[in-house]
């Protein structure tokens, strides 16, 4: 196999083939975000992406090495007219639909990362507050921002680094680029197991993806010229068919990047090798429709997350047909963007450096502005009538966990100060819902209590595939449960309330759980539930989803809870499937004069956890008392209806969390259960 490079010391030429390379990446994108079959692992559109950055940028720094005429300010000048014109359209376009549209903490988060995106720090904001796997994108307008972010960071620093090589001497630039990709890829493998988060959006674990585009370019710009192989059309068959197939077979439970990454990176790089003019694959990705989607890709790319997003806020009821329209309305807004603002903003003839700097440091703080503007608002609550506000969460709020941690077990003091605690609030987040009103019952009673949790699956002995694995991470996720059980061994805890969602944490429990997410059957269906197969630990370190063996680690856990002492079994809460507050603003903004009654169906509740309620009422102990939630919630005041909210009255804080009115009913119950050995 040969390369035909360009020739040096000239302006690299234009290959229709990337842009039809684009074409496929931004679709990818594109379908994945639209949950459209088949494209479930869309997202390495942007490792595509990625390469494609790395080989164009690449060979734009060589050349001006090699023609000793690199300029920073040049550098940087292409930079700002390539990124800023249409990143500020589309940011500034998305604040009236967000204003109009988002929550009050929708809206504080939003203005955030207008913010990061401004700074160019989008990764990093979303690493702390968004994961992307398990719904992260549905309602985060600017959340793909993310991938600009790491290229960015890339080229503050990689023209900088190519330069002092080069001034070592040129052989250094294969070893030393040889050695950065290599060390970027061995630490995302590294972090793939103890750190997704970070491994997917930060720069260190990302890196050896541009690498591996520079590393064509440099091949390229060291090849002698000449015809091309007939190996060509295979490789390029081979590329075209992995980046396929990773879009096809993975999915929101792979762990990305790290080795799952390699496929399409390959995959990309053969493409840009091997897809040359007057090969097949090069006829085939220089189509004229590939090339025209290409040309406006970063403009659709784009365009598209903030135009599903407020769709989706706007209404439940997006079915195929719907995107469909949307992925041509993101086009259109793409294409006008590129024919208006993109290529009128890249003249030069139009436009100086130095107006190129000024308008980008305007952008900038424009953007900045805004953005901490609606977070310091905390979202503009005032936009709602009084009497349908919706309130943001205090600070204080125990609604996201404890966040102190002593020996790696998470423990925040509930209650009356000063007393020794007797109750243990133990479980994930419909634990988290419960502590704020079990606080002040207990705080009424003189009693005081402790939420207890740990960062790894709420059952002990379990974990599931959206989270950290590995030997390494099982046995530390037991290490710290022994370490919550002992904590609670050695108090002087009386009664323990133990609240889990069910439902998710033991999906699929051998298929008697339909999904993770809750679907109510009429129209509202859960966006932001991670998908998850929990499975059960083996002693031999091994995992397996058996009924079997999940039923026997959940009655393991439980009683071994209520070995310590007697406990409060909350039971399904039930779920939702849209989110009340959502609904409550859509009235408002619609002009209804009070919040609307929302309730769900208590068949398709029923019909949901009746795997998990028989699993829970076989637990045999007598220290086990049951709390359930849906005695109290449905078929009360609606007739074989589970209600949400009533009057003013909401009993939801979100699709499955109860809200302080909601948990007051069941952290109260839980008290009443436990009363002969807390009063």
């Amino acid at each position: 196999m040969s390369f035909s490079p360009p020739n040096r010391g000239h302006a690299i030429a234009y290959r229709p083939e990337i842009d039809g390379i684009r074409a496929f990446a931004v679709l990818a994108v594109v379908f994945y975000h639209a949950g459209f079959s088949g494209f479930a692992g869309g997202f390495v559109g942007v490792d595509v992406f990625f390469v494609l950055s790395g080989y164009l940028i690449s060979g734009i720094l060589l050349r001006e090495a090699e023609q000793r005429r690199f300029s920073v300010a040049a550098f940087y000048e292409r930079r700002a007219r390539r990124i800023l014109p249409a990143l500020t359209l589309v940011c500034l376009a998305a604040v009236p639909f967000a204003w109009l549209l988002m929550l009050p903490e929708e809206l504080a988060s939003f203005g955030e990362s207008l913010a990061a995106a401004a700074l160019f720090v989008p990764n990093v904001f979303f690493w702390q507050t968004n994961p992307y796997f398990g719904g992260g994108p549905e309602l985060t307008p600017m959340i793909h921002t993310w991938s600009l972010g790491i290229e960015e960071q890339f080229y503050f620093v990689f023209p900088f680094a190519l330069i002092l090589i080069l001034r070592f001497g040129r052989k250094l630039l294969l070893p030393a680029l040889l050695v950065a990709s290599v060390a970027s890829l061995a630490i995302s493998i590294w972090l793939s197991s103890r750190n997704p988060g970070a491994n997917f959006y930060l720069l260190p674990s990302r890196a050896w993806e541009l690498l591996a585009g520079a590393l064509i370019m440099l091949r390229e710009r060291e090849a002698s010229t000449g015809r091309y192989g007939r190996w060509n059309d295979l490789f390029a068959g081979l590329g075209l068919a992995a980046i396929v197939a990773t879009t096809v077979v993975y999915d929101d439970a792979t762990p990305f990047p790290g080795l799952a990454a390699l496929p399409p990176v390959i995959g990309t790089m053969l493409l840009i090798a091997c897809a040359r003019e007057g090969t097949l694959f090069g006829r085939v990705l220089a189509w004229k429709p590939f090339v025209a989607i290409g040309l406006i890709s970063y403009g659709f790319y784009l365009w598209h997350q903030p135009v599903f997003v407020f769709a989706r806020l706007a209404t439940d009821r997006l079915d195929a047909g719907a995107y469909w329209g949307l992925i041509a309305l993101s086009a259109l807004l793409a294409w006008l963007s590129y024919r208006f603002v993109e290529r009128p903003l890249r003249d030069r003839q139009r436009l100086s450096r130095n107006m190129v700097f000024t308008l980008s440091a305007i952008s900038i703080a424009l953007l900045a502005g805004a953005g901490l503007a609606l977070s310091a608002s905390k979202g503009a609550p005032g936009r709602f009538p009084p009497e349908m506000q919706i309130a943001v969460p205090s600070e204080g709020s125990l609604r996201k966990g404890c966040p102190q941690a002593e020996d790696e077990v998470h423990a925040c003091p509930i209650g009356a100060p000063g007393v020794t605690p007797t109750i243990a609030l133990v479980g994930d987040s419909h634990a988290f819902a419960l502590a704020d009103s079990l606080s002040r019952i207990l705080a009424k009673r003189g009693l005081a209590g402790t939420l207890l949790h740990v960062d790894c699956h709420p059952v002990a002995g379990m974990t599931a595939t959206n989270e950290m694995q590995g030997a390494d991470r099982q046995r530390g996720c037991a290490a710290m449960h022994r370490k919550l059980a002992e904590r609670i061994e050695s108090g002087e805890y009386e009664g323990i309330v133990l609240a889990i969602r069910w439902p998710l944490r033991l999906y699929p429990l051998g298929g008697s759980i339909d999904a993770p997410e809750f679907d109510n059957g009429e129209g509202g269906r859960e966006r932001d539930a991670p998908f998850r197969v929990n499975r059960a630990v083996q002693p031999d370190g091994t995992t397996t989803d058996q009924r079997s063996a999940v039923e026997t680690a959940v009655r393991t856990y439980v009683d071994s809870l209520a070995r310590i002492a007697p406990v409060a079994l909350v039971y399904p809460t039930p779920e939702v499937g849209f989110d009340p507050k959502r609904a409550t603003a859509r009235a408002a903004l619609a002009g209804a004069a009070r919040r609307p009654q929302l309730s769900t169906s208590q068949a398709r509740f029923e019909d949901r956890n009746a795997g998990v309620i028989t699993l829970l009422d076989s637990i045999d102990n007598a220290a086990i008392r049951p709390v359930r939630p849906a005695q109290f919630l449905c078929d009360t005041a609606l007739p074989d209806r589970c209600i949400v909210q009533t009057g003013s009255v909401a009993y939801y804080y979100d699709d499955d969390h109860l809200s302080d009115a909601g948990a007051a009913i069941v952290a109260g119950a839980a008290l009443k259960q436990l009363d002969k050995r807390v009063r």
